[in-house]
């Protein structure tokens, strides 16, 4: 690992405990990164995020920011119940609009509308992971 590497490590908050799958926590790792760098990039230290299909996990992994979950199930004060697919927020409402584990479970027919609704909300940011190495999705 190069000292740049070994940098940005030192300089992420903690992460939360290793109780979650590996490939969800390395999902949430990586997210936790990429806001971080984008957070120090705009020299904002609290951005506004939109996880949509969220959980949880977001707010554990990016405590200093403030999270909006936008999900088809309310089950958290701070979930919106919403379809991904048409989203009750204005254009470019977000710095960050992340999409965690979310993109395989929307029907093949849908997945079009659902990003284009990513990217109206953005104002500028669109995060899309999964596991997308998978032949199914």
């Amino acid at each position: 690992m190069n000292s740049d590497s070994t940098n940005l490590l030192d300089s992420l908050p903690p992460a939360p405990g290793l109780d979650f799958p590996f490939d969800q926590f390395q999902r949430y790792r990586d997210i936790q990164i990429v806001v971080s760098e984008l957070a120090a990039g705009l020299a904002r230290p609290q951005l506004r995020v939109l996880d949509v299909g969220g959980t949880e996990l977001t707010s554990q992994f990016l405590p200093d920011h403030v999270i909006f979950v936008a999900n088809v199930v309310e089950d958290r004060a701070n979930t919106i119940q919403s379809s991904g697919a048409a989203l009750p927020f204005p254009d470019r409402a977000f710095d960050v609009v992340l999409s965690v584990d979310t993109l395989e479970h929307i029907p093949p027919a849908l997945r079009p509308a659902f990003v284009q609704e990513l990217v109206r909300v953005a104002d500028g940011y669109v995060v899309v992971t999964g596991p997308f190495a998978s032949s199914v999705n």
